[in-house]
């Protein structure tokens, strides 16, 4: 069985007995993918790497890498962002 800090444990406990979604109390990201076309993500801790092939984007989790061409980042805020151009593929990397 995988260990789970007390923290998390208690978190994952809480989120599921007051029905809260879990990316709220666990600060999980959340990536929602319109066509292949545009990527949105909530819950980001900033840009690790910007080029029009590849954006990394931290996470409290790790980071998600999002490949394609013409990738821009078309919105950004402290807690959310949106990337726009052809997207390839998305990865989530611990």
């Amino acid at each position: 069985m995988l260990q789970i800090s007390a923290w998390r444990w208690l978190k994952e406990r809480l989120s599921g007995s007051l029905e809260l979604p879990q990316d709220v109390i666990m600060d999980l990201p959340k990536v929602i993918i319109t066509g292949g076309m545009q990527l949105q993500i909530e819950n980001h801790k900033g840009i690790l790497e910007y080029t029009p092939r590849c954006i990394r984007i931290a996470t409290a989790q790790g980071e998600v890498v999002v490949n394609g061409t013409r990738l821009r980042i078309h919105i950004i805020m402290p807690q959310e962002m949106a990337v726009a151009g052809c997207i390839d593929n998305v990865n989530i990397v611990d």
